[in-house]
């Protein structure tokens, strides 16, 4: 540097080193509010299935099913019944809707927990299409 200030080369230098610094700073943080998201929306997707294991065991559901027969309980009325707080979009930050579906598994014992498979389809305005998972993870939902 010399005493009249610095010179076009180094300004340039430093303005470049800033825009690659923010660039992956703005890159990093939109990766961590998708994660954030997901993760939300995770966490829906398990209340409902425990709302909805719990609605079953309390009004003896599974005793009276059959195999590979399927019912569903609307997130509504799980809420009004007490057994999941509301669902609350993460973007919208308004109520999803939707409901969770429940099946005996094939040959399965009925007054086991784990012999019901739940697959929970949300519908949240902040997100585009319907979301559906199956619990527990990685299992089918069909006989």
């Amino acid at each position: 540097m010399n005493k009249r200030g610095f010179s076009l080369v180094e300004l340039l230098a430093v303005i470049a080193i800033l825009g690659i610094m923010s660039g992956v700073a703005i890159g990093a943080a939109t990766s961590y509010l998708d994660k954030a998201k997901k993760d939300a929306y995770d966490s829906i997707f398990t209340a409902a299935s425990r709302g909805c294991e719990t609605y079953i065991l309390e009004n003896n559901l599974e005793t009276t099913m059959y195999d590979c027969e399927t019912k569903s309980v609307s997130l509504e009325k799980l809420v009004e019944e007490g057994y999941m707080t509301p669902a609350i979009d993460p973007t919208t930050k308004t109520r999803c809707s939707g409901e969770v579906q429940f099946m005996l598994k094939k040959g399965a014992t009925k007054e086991a927990v784990d012999s019901v498979l739940y697959r929970v389809d949300l519908d949240c305005p902040g997100y585009d299409g319907t979301l559906e998972k199956t619990f527990p993870t990685g299992e089918n939902f069909s006989c």
